[in-house]
């Protein structure tokens, strides 16, 4: 990344506060995010990355990114912010490593779309892949809607509902 030392630390502080509208000055240096676009992603990518490749429980991390008032819709099942953090646990005990591949994004407003490709080392050393079409609303930097569509693309039948587990 071009964006070195306190120059960095700057750019994933106002990331992390998820300001819109933002000018950073520097001596040779202006970013401007005028849009929640990049935020959006940056949300979604943090996300995929430290909650669920991530392979710890930290609860701290799903209250960072994710609203009290959450609803998940996953394959006809809806759960809400506690039930979430209840499958979010599950995964951990079931999962021992976890991948997220994002295959394209898009956007409009508050709302970020993802086609993207969930592989998962189960404990028992069984390889599970999904197909997972999801569409995230973000309020004030969190998410608080998540209406997913999961296919198994390869694996044990059993783990078909491994996105909506609790």
């Amino acid at each position: 990344m071009w964006i070195h030392g306190l120059r960095k630390n700057l750019y994933e502080y106002f990331l992390n506060k998820l300001f819109t509208n933002v000018i950073i000055y520097s001596s040779t240096l202006i970013i401007t995010l005028f849009h929640n676009n990049i935020l959006m992603k940056y949300i979604i990518q943090k996300v995929f990355t430290n909650v669920l490749e991530n392979p710890v429980f930290d609860l701290s991390l799903i209250e960072r990114y994710f609203s009290k008032d959450y609803i998940q819709f996953v394959d006809h099942q809806q759960l809400n912010y506690n039930e979430f953090i209840l499958h979010i646990k599950k995964l951990k005990e079931k999962v021992a490593d976890q991948k997220i591949d994002l295959i394209n994004y898009a956007e409009n407003g508050n709302i970020i779309f993802t086609h993207h490709i969930a592989k998962s080392v189960l404990k028992d050393g069984s390889i599970i892949l999904h197909k997972v079409l999801a569409e995230f609303t973000i309020q004030e930097g969190k998410i608080i809607k998540c209406d997913e569509l999961t296919f198994l693309l390869e694996g044990d039948l059993s783990a078909k509902n491994l996105g909506s587990e609790i």
